[in-house]
Formats: C-alpha cells, sequence, structure tokens
C-alpha cells in the first residue's frame, strides 16, 4: 500500500537538484574553513610567493572567492527571491567571517576584506546577468 496523497507533492532528491546544492556548499565549507585558519596558505607555499604579490593575491582571493560562489549560487534550483536571498546570505558571510578572524590567533578582520567580499559578491552577480543577457539573446526576460 501507499501511503502518499496522490495528490502529494513528488519529493525531488534526483541528482540535477541535488548536485547544485552539494557542490555549493562543499566550496562554501571549503572557504569559510580557509578564511578562519590559523595558517590558510602552508609556509612551503608561502615561502614560493614573492612578499611583494602576496597583499594582492590574498586580496584577489577575496575577490575571486565570493564572485566564484556568487555565480555557483546561480546555479542552484531556486526561484529568483531564494536566489537573492543566497545572495544576502554570502553578503553576511563577508561580514561573519571577518568578524570570526578576530578571534583567530595571527589573523585580523578588516572591514576593507569586508568591501572587497561584497565586490566579488557584485562581480559575480554582473557575470551572471551578463551570461543570461547572453544566453537570452538579449532579452529582458532574465532568471535573476
Amino acid at each position: 500500500m501507499n501511503d502518499v496523497h496522490p495528490w502529494a507533492p513528488k519529493p525531488r532528491s534526483n541528482l540535477r537538484t541535488i548536485l547544485p546544492f552539494a557542490v555549493f556548499l562543499f566550496f562554501l565549507g571549503l572557504w569559510t574553513w580557509e578564511l578562519l585558519a590559523e595558517k590558510p596558505v602552508p609556509d612551503s607555499i608561502m615561502r614560493l610567493i614573492p612578499v611583494a604579490w602576496r597583499f594582492w593575491l590574498a586580496k584577489g582571493l577575496h575577490v575571486g572567492g565570493y564572485a566564484f560562489l556568487t555565480v555557483l549560487a546561480a546555479f542552484l534550483p531556486v526561484n529568483r527571491l531564494y536566489f537573492w536571498l543566497v545572495i544576502g546570505g554570502l553578503v553576511a558571510h563577508g561580514l561573519a567571517t571577518e568578524l570570526g578572524q578576530t578571534f583567530v590567533n595571527g589573523r585580523t578582520g578588516s572591514f576593507r576584506d569586508v568591501l572587497l567580499d561584497w565586490a566579488g559578491i557584485g562581480l559575480g552577480v554582473a557575470a551572471v546577468l551578463i551570461f543570461d543577457r547572453i544566453r537570452q539573446g538579449g532579452s529582458r526576460n532574465r532568471r535573476i
């Protein structure tokens, strides 16, 4: 016997639904872990990076990391409202991780880094909008 009501929505547990969330959450977790790590870059790798490049690479990672997460969010099988809620969550995540860094030995939180995180989110949204416009053939009907 089937206890499910015939008009009940069917559970959406297929790979196309679960995989985008799994990938997004994996990279968000990895990014959070690195942002809150005492030494996010091992000394063996740090020695290979010229001192003059370290600052710019670190700041570029803030922008690139959040831009990447924003683009990943565009692939989540959610409607427009939930996409923007995820983006709001990324905005809050940038602020929260910088605040969290103030409690990690050898790390300091920086409002400049929060602004860089937000700039990365803005770049990611712009990339998604441009891609959507190209894919739609210039149509104004956007996914986000």
